[in-house]
């Protein structure tokens, strides 16, 4: 079949192909590769978000090892920080209070080279009140106390470590620094003992017991200024 296209003035013969309608052989083969493209675009996209989801997953996963680590990195920080603190305060409180002690064996040639014994006793009593009232306003007393009563019973199997009533609750906050700080295998049980002097204890063991209370120690220093005198 022939036709005429006219196109800016002239004319033009084109060939038209008279229109031939496909085989139902051809429809099918077309058919089945439509649908051939269909499933392997199918397949890709399945494929796409399998990969998506498990590159996601892995990054959740990863996520949250960091966060864990992290956490952990900053527990044991802090962890370490605390104790260095505690035992830098416990190490400054018994240096005041071992000072305390020398400033009063150098007290001993002045006061008795005067006799004035009353004075001695009016000195230990203000240095009693002194102690008293840093042992108040520094609870960590009592850890320096125990360690160094600790120091001479140690490698015993269990330990009874009896302290004040006001201590012990003191004891109590911090049980597991104490535990660290006297580093021993032994089993440890803390008891309340309202005879116990406030920053002081009495440890308790098969190896026998020592009893580490200020006010002790202030009394052993005056019966040796005593017999010195």
């Amino acid at each position: 079949m022939l036709s005429k296209i006219v196109r800016n003035d002239k004319a033009e013969e084109l060939e038209l192909k008279p229109f031939v309608s496909p085989t139902r052989k051809e429809i099918g083969l077309i058919i089945a590769k439509k649908k051939r493209e269909a499933r392997r675009k199918k397949i890709i996209d399945a494929h796409k978000d399998d990969t998506v989801n498990a590159a996601g997953k892995e990054a959740d996963a990863e996520a949250s090892l960091l966060i864990k680590q992290k956490e952990q990195e900053m527990r044991r920080q802090l962890e370490k920080e605390y104790q260095a603190k505690l035992e830098q305060r416990v190490k400054q409180v018994q240096q005041n209070y071992y000072n305390s002690l020398e400033e009063l064996a150098k007290l001993k040639q002045i006061l008795y080279n005067k006799s004035e014994n009353q004075l001695v006793d009016l000195v230990f009593s203000i240095v009693r009140k002194v102690i008293a009232s840093e042992i108040k306003t520094t609870p960590e007393v009592v850890l320096g106390m125990l360690k160094r009563g600790f120091d001479k019973i140690r490698d015993a199997k269990e330990y009874e470590i009896k302290v004040n009533p006001i201590d012990y609750e003191i004891i109590l906050k911090k049980k597991d620094e104490v535990k660290k700080m006297l580093k021993t295998t032994g089993t440890v049980k803390f008891t309340k003992d309202e005879h116990i002097e406030r920053g002081g204890c009495q440890i308790v063991s098969e190896q026998g017991e020592i009893s580490s209370e200020p006010g002790k120690h202030l009394d052993i220093i005056m019966r040796e200024l005593a017999n010195k005198a």
